[in-house]
């Protein structure tokens, strides 16, 4: 189960790599962060280490939230808290585990797993630029692992036996980390209420740049379930197979109320896939939310059939080969190992 502590500063220091940090996590146990990984409008992500008792160390990422103001503090901790205490029990090979959750220097923060690889922006950013789609094999791989992981976190059980009905709401492309070892791991999950219970333009800006897999009736403000994942999921889907789902240049008041309207470019002519395929991303985009499937679950034996008949394997080591294929054709040699650039993703 995931520890709650607010800690103080056990020393400071400064290494090479610029960080600062270090305090206690209780029962002996302290977080030394080494180096920042990224940075978004709403956190920090540091690489860190975790020293226990005995000499025992772990690396770990630490994901910082920036202090709210002094009026909505309370409201984020408790939200972020609730939100680590569910994500606690999810156990799945797609799903970054959350260990740890406190608060230090008015800033809540996440003690999860390290992942060593690159996010799936930084993948479709580099393809982007070399005037190409992404690997019609490697998109549906990387598309079936990120059903897995929100049917896995939905279908999570507490130690009652409960269901915990565990929702995103919320995904990006920058939460969805690839993997050196060749995994797919999806982070942020329920860290929607807690965004929404900071007014900040910061969190304005971060609620635009999630508009792109939005739902439509999470763009109106709905609370949004299981089938509001199952869009975002059909939208990241499309845009790695076809391009972006709203026209290029689009103003962001323009971007919103196309979110709003549950709208995606017209797909015209795309001989290059299957129509099984196509048949799951139209099913997926439906603006009517129980015209959608039921949820990722669902979903995602959809696209395992569709993978199956594309003799697309599920094993990680498809994966890394993929990647490192993709890497060296961009650098003109064999890559032997991808850059290791991100753990868990900053929080947009």
């Amino acid at each position: 189960m995931v520890r709650s502590a607010t800690p103080s500063p056990i020393r400071t220091s400064t290494n090479e790599e610029g960080s600062e940090d270090a305090f206690p996590l209780g029962e002996g146990r302290s977080v030394q962060l080494v180096s920042v990984l990224g940075r978004g409008s709403c956190a920090t992500v540091h690489r860190a280490l975790v020293s226990a008792p005995h000499g025992l160390r772990r690396e770990v990422a630490v994901k910082l939230f920036n202090a709210a103001a002094s009026e909505e503090a309370e409201t984020v901790a408790t939200r972020l808290l609730r939100a680590a205490r569910r994500l606690a029990w999810v156990r799945h090979p797609n799903v970054v585990a959350v260990y740890e959750f406190g608060v230090w220097q008015r800033q809540p923060f996440f003690v999860t797993e390290f992942v060593s690889g690159i996010t799936l922006q930084t993948l479709m950013d580099r393809t982007a630029s070399r005037g190409k789609r992404m690997r019609l094999d490697l998109a549906l791989f990387i598309a079936t692992a990120v059903a897995n992981a929100l049917g896995g976190a939905r279908r999570t059980l507490d130690h009652q036996g409960s269901a915990l009905g565990i929702l995103h709401l919320g995904l990006s492309p920058r939460e969805i980390l690839v993997s050196s070892e060749g995994e797919v791991k999806v982070e942020g999950f329920e860290l929607s209420p807690a965004r929404a219970a900071s007014s900040t333009i910061r969190n304005l800006r971060a609620i635009a740049s999630r508009l792109n897999l939005m739902a439509p009736e999470i763009a109106l403000g709905h609370r949004g379930d299981a089938r509001s994942d199952v869009f975002s999921l059909g939208v990241l889907l499309r845009e790695l197979v076809v391009g972006p789902r709203f026209p290029r240049g689009i103003s962001q008041s323009d971007a919103y109320e196309l979110a709003c309207q549950g709208y995606v470019e017209t797909l015209s002519f795309a001989p290059w896939l299957p129509d099984d395929l196509v048949t799951v991303m139209e099913r997926a985009l439906r603006i009517a939310p129980e015209e959608r499937y039921p949820n990722a679950s669902v979903m995602a034996a959809e696209l395992r059939l569709v993978a199956s008949a594309m003799g697309v394997s599920d094993d990680r080591h498809f994966l890394r080969s993929a990647l490192e294929s993709e890497w060296a054709s961009d650098a003109g040699e064999v890559t032997r190992e991808m850059p290791q650039l991100v753990s868990a993703a900053p929080l947009d």
